[in-house]
């Protein structure tokens, strides 16, 4: 009967086949994605000083230079070479290695014929030797993607990759001592590279343009731009360039000016300058102007000068230069023009060594020098060392970002007072690089950075940034983000918080692209693959609501989400059960302003667990005095008290030739850290100061941390740090029975902590001063 039984037609399940890319028309459609979601608040570009006239347009149409700079500018930029020692410190700076690396754009402003003419001849060669190579170039499976098809050749071990092409944006400089016959073959070459392609930041939705690499890939709109004008010109391609430009800065940038990148946080001035030559309104963008917000607020205090804070690894200063540059009347600028030398030597110094980041052009850093309103006229910048100069700007003393989850908070712009910063990042929704910044917080005051702010490209691990540990265990990376609780001023204070429980719970999926997916048959993108033998059974769907809220709709396109980074869902792993992990902080503004530091954390097993607070301390921090339970009584379980105190000195303190003890004089910076309770079963481990000593060919290894251990269910971490200088009163502290209030009093100044719980178990509190 089974014999005679009639063929049965099964199911069988389409065979989806994914693309590497989406095509050039893809791209230049505005309907292949859906729409990104509005920004919010909306941008604008009504910023007020914006001098539209320091930016020529670009000239007319076979004139050059064009792209980045204008005829009108290599005359301003001859000018200032005249000047000779006259002209800015940095400017001559730029100049003499501007002028010792021989390049077109050189050339060009010196008016060097022989240099110039040397440089077109080797140009020209290098078009002949570029020219076949495009052959293999256009024999890519993703040649129209030319950020890929590039890397895909030189990936596959190709013995001639097309390196040259870039050598292309030199036209721009050597057009006039070309022949018309070599102009014309490097038209052709130019328009052969522009005309059918496109590059990465053109793939993706407006709001995924929140990668270092999409800035990278933005050179192409300078290539692009080398024949603007000319036959074979991809006017639309380069009008939706212009498009994801804006989008850049809508999506990269917050509203407040934070990065989307705390590790390599990067902008691509050239293109955007580029791109601002063609639209006056462009680089009004309200964003860029909250960047600068944001450099202020990180603005520190060391050895004597301002120095900036510089997420952007080395970068920062170009975007400030810039924005000096566009807007020359603010003097809040010139205040941030003039950290950026203190903190770079390579700007002031033509020998000391040049980071090369890619994008920051040389002749509009030539262009940007000196030359702002904090100048004299013999070109010496104002004195920013002066209290009344920094009172002049009216700064204000708190800047947060809420979508991002910062915060910087000062006691006053008083030279060297106390400066806090605070993050618990909740943004991390794709492959970036970011740091585990989970509920990590830095400290400085009177010149010291006394909670160190580390490298995070260099220093992921948890314990080593500030934050908090679970049985040695921290963040993975990548790491998954965490939840902002928001910050709270009042007119004594600034109190800050941060739910790290999802980050500390799960870790990040990253750089995977499926085994079947046309992107892994890509040599370019062939190693992502193998990370899929790293995945394992326990994957979730992300579901960290900010993550849920970016991808949804968008994870359909056919060529995979989003870049080279991830071709799969967001998915999360288990890191380690962890059921909270908050930390509150609070800034008591005054006279005397001090942070309170409260953790509260708990595993999901609720069972006892080592948990410890690290913070890393100055590298030269000397003990001057300890008081806690542990030394005083060296007992098997020393006391039932939970509270221990630090005292410590930094910047080199000398030490009594006979005692060895450290000497300490009025005035010198002293940091008290007060541990004012850990809820501890046991009174070992102790509260310490230890040194993890770093190899002697890499001295910036070494960390002297304070680790406040609690061996719990729950530490109840409650800390206190008051830097200040010796000679100023110390605070008392005291406890009511329960610990439910805290009174600090310094001299007359009494302030008042009521804490209480959330339904949650989240710690809360009100805080009064002197009874109000």
């Amino acid at each position: 009967m089974i014999a005679n039984a009639a063929p049965r037609a099964f199911y069988e399940e389409p065979i989806w086949q994914p693309r590497a890319h989406p095509s050039l028309d893809d791209v230049l459609s505005t309907t292949f994605h859906p729409p990104s979601p509005s920004v919010v608040p909306p941008v604008r570009y009504d910023t007020p000083g914006y001098a539209a006239e320091k930016l020529h347009p670009a000239p007319a149409t076979g004139v050059h230079p064009r792209v980045l700079v204008t005829p009108e500018d290599v005359v301003a930029i001859r000018a200032r070479v005249a000047q000779g020692d006259a002209a800015p410190l940095e400017f001559r700076t730029l100049w003499t290695r501007v002028r010792e690396s021989r390049s077109a754009f050189s050339a060009l402003v010196a008016r060097d014929d022989t240099l110039g003419r040397a440089l077109a001849a080797q140009f020209v060669e290098k078009l002949h030797a570029l020219e076949p190579k495009l052959d293999r170039l256009d024999a890519q499976p993703d040649r129209q993607n030319i950020w890929s098809a590039e890397r895909s050749l030189i990936a596959s071990q190709d013995p001639e990759p097309p390196s040259e092409i870039w050598t292309l944006i030199d036209y721009d400089y050597l057009h006039g001592w070309l022949s018309e016959s070599d102009r014309e073959l490097a038209e052709r070459i130019i328009t052969r590279l522009v005309a059918d392609r496109f590059s990465n930041y053109l793939c993706e939705p407006d709001h995924f343009l929140i990668n270092n690499h999409k800035g990278f890939g933005m050179e192409f709109i300078r290539l692009m731009l080398l024949v603007e004008g000319r036959p074979g010109f991809p006017a639309k391609t380069f009008a939706r360039s212009a498009d994801k430009a804006r989008a850049m800065l809508d999506w990269y940038l917050s509203p407040d000016g934070m990065c989307y990148e705390s590790i390599k946080g990067w902008l691509n001035t050239s293109a955007f300058v580029a791109v601002g030559r063609r639209n006056p309104q462009f680089l009004r963008h309200d964003h860029l102007v909250a960047k600068l917000r944001f450099f202020q607020s990180t603005l520190r205090w060391e050895n004597g000068r301002w120095r900036i804070r510089d997420e952007m690894r080395a970068s920062a200063f170009h975007v400030i230069w810039l924005m000096r540059f566009l807007y020359p009347e603010n003097r809040s600028y010139d205040l941030l023009y003039s950290a950026t030398l203190s903190s770079h030597d390579f700007l002031t110094d033509a020998a000391a060594k040049w980071p090369d980041p890619v994008g920051i052009a040389p002749e509009l850093l030539l262009l940007f020098a000196g030359g702002g309103s904090g100048d004299d006229r013999a070109g010496k910048l104002a004195d920013w060392t002066s209290q009344a100069a920094i009172d002049s700007l009216k700064l204000p003393v708190t800047w947060h970002d809420d979508l991002r989850g910062y915060v910087e908070a000062r006691n006053s712009w008083r030279i060297g007072d106390l400066h806090l910063g605070f993050v618990n990042k909740q943004d991390f929704f794709y492959g970036g690089h970011e740091g585990s910044e989970a509920n990590r917080l830095t400290l400085w005051k009177d010149g010291v950075n006394w909670l160190r702010d580390e490298d995070l490209l260099a220093v992921k691990a948890t314990g080593l940034q500030n934050m908090l540990t679970i049985d040695g265990h921290g963040l993975s990376w990548p790491p998954v983000p965490g939840v902002w609780l928001g910050v709270n001023e009042g007119p004594h204070g600034i109190s800050a918080a941060g739910d790290a429980r999802l980050a500390y719970a799960h870790n990040k999926i990253m750089q995977v692209h499926p085994l079947a997916s046309a992107s892994g048959k890509l040599p370019y993108y062939a190693p992502f693959t193998e990370k899929n033998f790293d995945l394992t059974r326990d994957l979730q769907v992300a579901f960290h609501p900010g993550t849920v809220a970016f991808n949804d709709g968008y994870a359909h396109t056919d060529y995979g989400p989003w870049s080279g980074e991830t071709r799969l869902v967001e998915f999360y792993g288990d890191n380690q059960p962890v059921a909270q992990a908050e930390r509150t902080v609070h800034l008591a503004r005054g006279d005397r302003p001090y942070v309170l530091v409260l953790d509260d954390a708990r595993r999901a097993d609720d069972v006892p667990h080592l948990f410890e607070s690290s913070f890393n301390l100055p590298d030269d921090a000397v003990v001057v005095d300890a008081k806690t339970t542990e030394i005083q009584f060296q007992n098997v379980e020393p006391s039932e008290l939970r509270e221990s105190e630090f005292l410590l000195s930094a910047g080199g303190t000398s030490r009594d030739p006979a005692t060895g003890n450290p000497v300490i004089k009025k005035g010198d910076p002293l940091l008290l850290i007060r541990v004012l309770h850990r809820n501890s079963d046991y009174g070992y481990p102790a509260p310490r100061i230890q040194v993890l000593p770093a190899r002697p060919e890499r001295p910036f290894n070494r960390f002297t941390q304070l680790v406040v251990p609690a061996l719990t269910k729950s530490p109840e971490f409650r800390i206190l740090f008051y830097p200040h200088r010796s000679g100023d009163p110390l605070p008392v502290t005291a406890w009511n029975t329960d610990r439910t209030s805290l009174t600090v009093t310094l001299g007359k100044q009494r302030d008042v902590y009521r804490f209480a719980r959330t339904d949650a178990g989240r710690i809360v509190f009100d805080f009064t001063r002197d009874g109000k």
